[in-house]
């Protein structure tokens, strides 16, 4: 078939025919395979390929083997020879070193191999992390028995791998490495497809799935005897060649076999993407528009509406919000920068996929992020199918949800009529709010009205327009009494007499005044009892008017928009309900299918991807989410025939794989971010073509961004507890768009970075003096936080600490197998956060930086993942300074970048929290001149000034963002005030983003004020009477804190100690990442009884308390 030029990157890469992939050319080393003959006894070979299932003790024996045979050996270079085939590794220098000392020499290799044998559980240990770093990072567990080699060269690439396949893990115990059996033989996939385009059809069938490996190879050995000479004997040693040496055209097939880490999947993603170019429509793929404002008008049509509305399981911000309407209503892509809730974003996109009755299909390469969203979901899990079959997880285990699954729906019955509850991005009275503060805005008697709603606030009704045009006639150079607190009307005469001293003096003007007056203000003003000699102060500068402006303020404020999520158990009975009747409706061949169905889950007997194929018309009816890896096989499905495709993580998915998933659906959602780490490809390398875009983009994220897909950005950091983690990520990485702050019960000089400068030495690709220092530091914190990452910025580096800690640190290795402590380097980090990272960079000065990892071109990204995982601290070891690097005109922006992040190490605390530009973080506060600013920063001041624990800080810096005023108790930041000067009027989009600045605040624990005139007076009494409290409060606080902490003198173990506290509540831990007020709402909407189509939008129209509601949702496809 001719395949145009453009798109032979896309098959290329897809094939992946690398000699690097041990799936097609497996290269037999003693670190990552092993042959079973050389490194094992018979007995366990024999064990192991007559069981189908087992699990035997591995004990390597071929180090003591070569230990003998060197003892009898006294030629250097049959010595050399020979513990170079068994891939002992020598150096030239050693190598020398046996020629010249040759009695000694052998002494030691001998006891070298000895100790290896004594040591290797420590290997096995090794090898099971690698396996365990692939399958995390890929989804697939890659740890593999291969049997039954195929050699042969087609088109010059030369193919040596093996044909069957049986997954195994390892597990330890008793100071012994076992092996055992995981799933049944599989074929090698990969080869296959490989031999199938160029002809070589080999036919297998299913029937080997259950063998043992020596059923399968005896079978074989008659059946394919004639045409292939087929004669493969296990128990022999596997063929070591090289690949240059591959020559033959024919098959040919080689006994042994091999433990070794195999990635076999594929052929499913290449037919796919060559169907599509078949079809000519790899360009159709992702449509996009050129007017780029259709993307923003269609997410305000949605957002500004306040009869819509977009159902939530978990809490949002603003652009989270836009997030979740731009996908549910384009292609989108969502650009999530670290902890800023890219997989809440998805959940909640799903659970209005789930209630609009669409479909599905999530799809990343990371199972971990597959993990995290359904986790996430909840109860609406149910109806998700898996299609990620996890690591030691047998055949029943995938059928045991299904199951489940289906004894839910066959047991589902509605009480009562389902009443889901709509939470709104905005209501009513706050766009009505919006538009009419205009009018009062810049009106410069503002101040003074407010000043009347302070004063009248609940009796303002009691006051009429004809009263209030009474006060503006009266003599304010006459005296009043300061309040109505007479018997009757007589009485107050005589104090206003007496109080003007006219009470002799019938026939003064002023007298006759106030008898003529005292009458209708007695009983006008009695229940109001108003200071008239204050009041009338204000009066000079009013008019008749004002009374009605006044009552119309008083009415201005918007209603509270309480609900925020909706109760996932009421969702679940909704869309559980549109599924019972779908399967209602089902025709006589759907019910039939349905029985098999039903019989094939309760046996449990199918292979799950047969199950998949033969049942799929039914799991598309009953399952409307779909969850997959790109190298799942989804042939059951055709173009479009998903609503949606949600490919999270999608930076790092190749674009080849990632097209396919695309494809099948209408809409497609890209969730990721473009500055964090590229695909990677353990073992293969990529196929390139500078004159074709498809040739050049590496990652999908990346192709849709060159395409000009709608991007919404995720900008609120909820991860990080302390702002200095993140600011030089959001300056140098998300152009200052990142808003991330100090949570408020952080402890007072918390140091969130702290950085060790040592003269260690950078040799042999390791820095021994940061190993030393990151061990202890692991010892030192691993007691105090609950999760802890050591991350080296080298392999070797990762691979030497991880040697030492198995072999001498016991109570380090206990931490990992628990999970608390990963050892993670600066090429797999991505994916994983905890409470504290301990950094060893390991160069020093005379270290290239432009050709380690960090300063190679995608170091940069790299880099923003390694210092983006901490949620309290990061601690950075290292033996460079910024003024070691030297930049040349020729850097790359790795190195510079690197560089930079240095510099960053060297600043303050103060100056890492304050990063970003002081131009940015001005447009975040009041000006000073604003008058509510002043009286509000008077008012506090007068506090500060009675107790001297409290301080006023104007414009405070609290990251990202500044705070207009704070009122700080005992260096700790207790009250923010959030000045609302009415800048959003008229604008509805201004007005949710200062809103969301405010949630934001207080998601991070802080207690905020949110000022305007029309609320400032009324809010004067709470501050008073807490900070009134406060003192008292606090005392008790420290007393509790410090008895259930048994503090000591030192100030570094207080602050530990505080998040150790911090810690132990991992529930609060997980709400402190978006902690936004959550209020359940007693109203409820009414089951949804009509769908329609309006102006090509998909409305859901509901009724509550006779009220209509439109929720504007998908553009229906033609």
């Amino acid at each position: 078939m001719n395949v145009k030029k453009e798109y032979q990157a896309i098959l290329n890469n897809l094939l992946d025919v690398s000699p690097n992939d041990p799936a097609v050319f497996t290269n037999i080393n003693s670190k990552f395979s092993y042959d079973f003959y050389r490194t094992f006894d018979l007995n366990l070979t024999a064990q192991i390929i007559k069981n189908p299932n087992f699990n035997v003790p591995l004990l390597e024996k071929n180090s003591l083997k070569i230990a003998e045979e060197i003892k009898e050996m006294n030629d250097p270079q049959l010595i050399i020879n020979h513990l170079l085939e068994n891939d002992f590794e020598l150096s030239e220098n050693r190598k020398g070193q046996i020629f010249k000392h040759l009695t000694s020499q052998k002494e030691k290799i001998v006891s070298e191999l000895k100790a290896k044998f004594q040591k290797q559980i420590t290997e096995w240990k090794l090898f099971e992390n690698k396996a365990e770093e692939i399958y995390q990072q890929s989804s697939t567990w890659p740890m593999h028995l291969g049997f039954v080699f195929i050699k042969v060269s087609i088109e010059g690439k030369p193919i040596f791998a093996p044909l069957f396949l049986k997954e195994v893990d390892m597990e330890f115990k008793n100071g012994k490495a076992y092996l055992k059996a995981a799933s049944e033989i599989k074929v090698n996939e990969k080869l296959l497809f490989i031999l199938k385009q160029a002809n070589f059809d080999l036919a297998l069938s299913d029937e080997f799935s259950t063998m043992s490996i020596a059923q399968i190879v005896n079978h074989l050995n008659i059946e394919w005897d004639e045409i292939y000479n087929f004669k493969v004997d296990l128990v022999t040693e596997c063929l070591k060649i090289k690949a240059e040496d591959i020559k033959n055209r024919e098959l040919e097939f080689y006994g042994g076999l091999v433990l070794g880490l195999y990635q076999p999947s594929g052929g499913y993603a290449r037919n796919r993407m060559l169907e599509i170019i078949q079809k000519n429509e790899v360009e159709s793929i992702i449509e996009v528009e050129f007017n780029k404002n259709k993307y923003n008008d269609k997410i305000d049509k949605v957002i500004f509406n306040p009869k819509s509305s977009i159902f939530k399981i978990t809490p949002t911000n603003y652009s989270q919000d836009r997030a979740i309407v731009s996908s549910l209503n384009q292609n989108t892509i969502i650009w999530g920068p670290p902890g800023t809730g890219k997989s809440q974003t998805i959940v909640n996109i799903l659970t209005n996929i789930l209630m609009y009755e669409r479909n599905a299909l999530v799809c990343s390469e990371k199972k971990a992020a597959l993990d995290v969203i359904e986790e996430r979901l909840g109860v609406l899990r149910t109806f998700t199918l898996t299609l990620v079959l996890s690591r030691n997880v047998k055949r029943k285990s995938f059928y045991e949800p299904i199951s489940q699954y289906l004894e839910y729906l066959q047991q589902f019955k509605i009480k009562e009529k389902i009443k889901p509850q709509i939470p709104r991005i905005i209501n009513q009275s706050e766009v009505e709010f919006i538009e009419k503060i205009q009018t009062w805005k810049d009106d410069t008697k503002l101040p003074l009205y407010a000043k009347f709603i302070e004063k009248y606030n609940d009796k303002w009704t009691l006051l009429s327009q004809d009263l209030w045009d009474k006060l503006l006639e009266l003599d304010n150079t006459m005296l009043y009494t300061n309040n109505f607190d007479f018997k009757n009307s007589k009485e107050y005469l005589k104090a206003l007499l007496k109080a003007n001293k006219v009470k002799f003096k019938p026939f003064n003007l002023t007298n006759k005044k106030i008898k003529k007056l005292h009458q209708y203000l007695y009983e006008n003003l009695k229940s109001l009892n108003p200071n008239l000699n204050d009041d009338l102060n204000y009066f000079t500068n009013l008019n008749s008017n004002d009374f009605e402006k006044i009552n119309q303020l008083f009415n201005l404020l918007p209603e509270k928009n309480n609900l925020s999520i909706n109760d996932e158990n009421q969702l679940k009975d909704y869309i559980a309900y549109n599924i019972v009747q779908k399967i209602e409706k089902f025709t006589k061949e759907e019910n039939d299918l349905l029985k098999n169905f039903i019989i094939a889950v309760n046996t449990a007997k199918m292979e799950p991807f047969k199950f998949v194929k033969q049942f799929a018309p039914i799991i598309k009816k009953i399952y409307p989410i779909i969850i997959a890896t790109p190298d799942t096989d989804l042939s059951p499905w055709q173009k479009n025939e998903f609503d949606y495709a949600i490919l999270d993580e999608s930076s790092q998915i190749f674009l080849e794989k990632g097209l396919p998933i695309l494809y099948l659906a209408k809409k497609k959602i890209l969730a990721g971010d473009d500055q964090q780490m590229k695909p990677s490809n353990w073992f293969g390398i990529r196929y390139t073509d500078e004159e074709t875009i498809y040739g050049t983009v590496e990652s999908l994220l990346d192709y849709a961004k060159s395409l000009g897909v709608h991007t919404v950005l995720l900008d609120k950091n909820y991860r990080s507890n302390f702002a200095a983690l993140m600011t030089f990520s959001s300056k140098f990485f998300y152009n200052e768009s990142l808003d991330v702050i100090d949570s408020s019960n952080n402890p007072h000089n918390f140091k969130p970075i702290e950085v060790y400068d040592i003269n260690g030495i950078w040799e042999n690709n390791t820095n021994l003096s940061e190993v030393a220092l990151a061990i202890e530091k692991l010892k030192e914190n691993l007691p105090i936080y609950k999760k802890v990452i050591l991350l080296c910025f080298n392999k070797k580096q990762q691979e030497f600490i991880q040697n030492e800690i198995i072999n001498s640190h016991k109570d380090l290795e206990e931490y990992l197998t628990t999970g608390n402590l990963l050892i993670r380097n600066i090429e797999n980090i991505q994916g994983d956060e905890a409470d504290l990272i301990i950094a060893t960079v390991g160069y020093d000065a005379n270290a290239a930086i432009h050709s380690t990892y960090v300063g190679r071109s995608g170091g940069k990204n790299a880099l923003n993942v390694a210092i983006s995982r901490a949620k309290d601290k990061m601690i950075v070891i290292k033996s460079l300074k910024s003024n070691d690097i030297v930049l040349s005109s020729f850097e790359n922006e790795d190195v510079y970048t690197f560089k930079k992040w240095l510099e960053f190490l060297e600043l303050s605390e103060e100056e890492k929290k304050s990063y970003l530009t002081k131009v940015n973080r001005e447009k975040n506060y009041t000006s000073n001149e604003n008058p509510l600013f002043i009286d509000i920063n008077n008012t506090l001041n007068k506090l500060a000034e009675e107790n001297s624990n409290l301080k006023v800080l104007a414009n405070e810096s609290v990251g990202t963002i500044n705070v207009d005023l704070v009122l700080s108790y005992k260096n700790r930041h207790e009250l923010c005030f959030i000045i609302d000067d009415f800048s959003y009027a008229s604008n509805i989009n201004e007005y949710l983003k200062f809103k969301d600045k405010i949630k934001f605040i207080k998601s991070k624990k802080y207690k905020v004020f949110w000022v305007n005139y029309l609320t400032w007076f009324k809010q004067k009494t709470e501050i008073l009477e807490y900070v009134t409290n406060l003192s008292q409060e606090k005392t008790q606080e420290i007393e509790e804190l410090t008895r259930e902490l048994d503090l000591d003198n030192s100030s570094n173990k207080n602050e530990n100690t505080y998040f150790a506290l911090e810690n132990e509540k991992e529930i609060e831990r997980e709400k402190r990442m978006l902690n936004l007020p959550v209020v359940v709402q007693n109203k409820s909407l009414d089951q949804v009884d009509n769908l329609e189509l309006m102006n090509n939008e998909l409305f859901i129209e509901t009724k509550i308390e006779e009220e209509t509601i439109e929720i504007p949702q998908l553009k229906e496809e033609n």
